[in-house]
């Protein structure tokens, strides 16, 4: 219905996995990670992306998007997303192994302070990545979608 925001570069799967890291790794540690700026490179490319082909003429966008887009960008986009997310929920909880292992070393009431919220974020992340890979190998044919758009 809204041709012209196709592409509007606001969905940026790519930096939920680095950023959650991130966040976890600044309360463990009290600071950003070091070279959090190569984490966030494939964001800010999904981001180029995305801005790049949203300044294409509409005609142009169209096509490109019921094209080129769907058939290999999108699907390449999908995979990366959920192997980053995959990859970064492991990392987290790396970050949550070693807080408790320093917390247990340090304090006798470890459990006050163990982020027991950032284990539910890392439960939800991973429910999220297995209803998503049910979703993607049982759900609704891709073809079909594609059909739809180009006659729309």
């Amino acid at each position: 219905a809204w041709r012209e925001l196709t592409f509007l570069p606001v969905a940026l799967s790519l930096a939920v996995g680095p950023l959650l890291w991130a966040y976890a790794s600044a309360l463990d540690d009290g600071r950003p990670p070091a070279r959090l700026g190569l984490h966030l490179a494939a964001p800010a490319l999904q981001f180029a992306y995305g801005f790049i082909c949203f300044l294409l003429p509409l005609s142009a966008k169209w096509t490109w998007y019921t094209g080129g887009h769907r058939d290999w960008i999108d699907p390449a986009l999908e995979a990366a997303s959920l192997a980053s997310l995959l990859g970064y929920a492991w990392a987290i909880h790396g970050v949550l192994q070693r807080r408790r292992a320093r917390l247990a070393d340090a304090r006798s009431d470890d459990d006050r302070f163990a982020a027991g919220w950032l284990r539910g974020v890392l439960a939800a992340i991973v429910l999220a990545l297995a209803l998503h890979l049910v979703q993607a190998l049982f759900g609704p044919d891709r073809e079909a979608e594609v059909r739809r758009a180009r006659l729309a």
